[in-house]
């Protein structure tokens, strides 16, 4: 093939159709086949009609799946059959909110790229963004972009601080600290002279979860997060209690997910792998479940990640009162949201599943605004993406009550966003400007969810 990328007809469809014309006038001239003028005019419109409905194609997932089916496999030389994992309603949905907001405020906001990753509760992906346009970069942002994970990391931290005897209501001074020269700031919070563990981790007060790892060791907060498949923490660097340990989207989604069931979580795409003689050449089989996170501790990790999405630096990604989650900013280069629906046990008309989602440029030369917080994109992506799913599930849903979609509701969690804190814990107040923006941003957003 000659430049196959460059005469895709997703790519470029005047080129792909003057290709196509030489190929066939080549075939006639041979004698392959007869009137290749006619084949073109009558064919050509139908490789635009699949080529206009494969835009929509999950591309990154297929190359992650590939990825995977090489692992088991080895090198595949004949041609297999793959039973995925792919939800492609949830696909469409996470398409959907992501084009939303890069057209609504990525030039606002300065970003030009999203990943977004949903996964059941067993790790099973179920829908996969790795970039705008795939036709342009194949690069997958969800499983392969390495970058620092900001305030996301504070679940392990509160974590393993819980674990070795502290407890929720426990107070802690919120004074700014300062080691050697190193004076970290509160993003925006006015110090209060101590509050609980619960406030902050539900506010993301740096000097509190500085002062936790400080109080049990780096090497215990290492240990929890390796426990759940983060096993860079450094043991020597107490930054790390704010954020700057490494990490892809997919596995800090997957370490997220295990807090819905207390057992760790490996993210996968493939089901089965069969042959075209059907013979299964690879079968997923039930894993057994082993908890590493103790009910009590997974209880209170549990309000900690509720707490932050109720009331605290993740609210706007509060669709329903069943959204537990934290946000994660570096600078202005990244900002983060992972999270997970889940759902009573009686509601059984309706699975849990977790969200993770990233927001920045390529280039870290190119920031975004300052105010780039993961609580503002990142977790209104989220939320989109909650709603548009319960919307669709509404009608088989018996117990949880319905999340509000109307323009009200909608309204309330984008003007939210505009300040990282409430009430008199913040000083970040919106400007008339962004309150103009945020119901305009509404409206918008009403209509596509009443459409859906």
């Amino acid at each position: 093939l000659k430049a196959p990328s460059r005469y895709s007809l997703s790519n470029n469809k005047t080129l792909a159709l003057e290709r196509a014309a030489v190929v066939l006038s080549e075939m006639e001239g041979q004698g392959f086949i007869e009137n290749a003028k006619r084949i073109l005019e009558t064919q050509s419109k139908d490789c635009l009609l699949h080529s206009e409905a494969g835009k929509k194609e999950a591309m990154y997932f297929a190359d992650f799946v590939h990825d995977q089916a090489k692992k088991i496999l080895g090198n595949i030389d004949d041609d297999i059959i793959i039973v995925s994992t792919l939800d492609e309603k949830k696909q469409e949905f996470a398409e959907e909110a992501v084009q939303f907001y890069l057209k609504e405020e990525g030039a606002n906001y300065k970003f030009s790229q999203v990943a977004m990753v949903c996964l059941d509760r067993d790790g099973a992906v179920l829908a996969m963004i790795g970039g705008n346009k795939y036709s342009q970069t194949q690069f997958n942002r969800a499983t392969q972009a390495v970058r620092l994970i900001g305030s996301a990391c504070k679940i392990f931290v509160y974590g393993a601080a819980i674990q070795h005897g502290f407890q929720l209501n426990d107070m802690i001074s919120d004074e700014p600290i300062s080691i050697d020269g190193w004076k970290p700031m509160n993003y925006k919070w006015k110090t209060l002279g101590e509050i609980s563990v619960l406030d902050g981790f539900r506010y993301s007060v740096n000097s509190i979860s500085i002062r936790l790892a400080q109080a049990i060791g780096l090497k215990k907060v290492s240990e929890f997060a390796a426990s759940l498949g983060i096993d860079n923490v450094s043991v020597h660097d107490l930054s790390v209690a704010i954020g700057t340990t490494p990490s892809t989207l997919i596995d800090m989604l997957s370490a997220y997910t295990a807090f819905m069931d207390g057992v760790p979580v490996w993210a996968f795409g493939i089901l089965e792998i069969r042959n075209k003689s059907g013979e299964i050449l690879y079968q997923r089989l039930p894993r057994k479940k082993k908890q590493i996170i103790d009910d009590e501790l997974l209880q209170s990790c549990r309000k900690l990640l509720r707490s932050a999405v109720s009331q605290g630096t993740s609210r706007a990604a509060n669709a329903n009162n069943f959204i537990y989650g934290k946000t994660g900013t570096n600078g202005s280069s990244d900002a983060w949201f992972f999270g997970f629906f889940d759902p009573p046990k009686e509601d059984i008309e309706r699975a849990g599943f977790s969200v993770g989602v990233w927001v920045g440029n390529d280039n870290n030369s190119m920031p975004m605004i300052e105010k780039s917080t993961g609580g503002r994109i990142p977790a209104r992506i989220a939320r989109m993406f909650f709603e548009k799913e319960a919307k669709e599930n509404a009608s088989k849903s018996k117990t949880e009550q319905k999340p509000r979609i109307g323009l009200e509701n909608v309204l309330d969690s984008v003007s939210s966003v505009f300040s990282e804190q409430i009430g008199s814990k913040t000083e970040d107040v919106a400007e008339p400007d962004e309150d103009a923006r945020a119901k305009e941003l509404s409206k918008k957003l009403a209509e596509v969810l009443n459409k859906s």
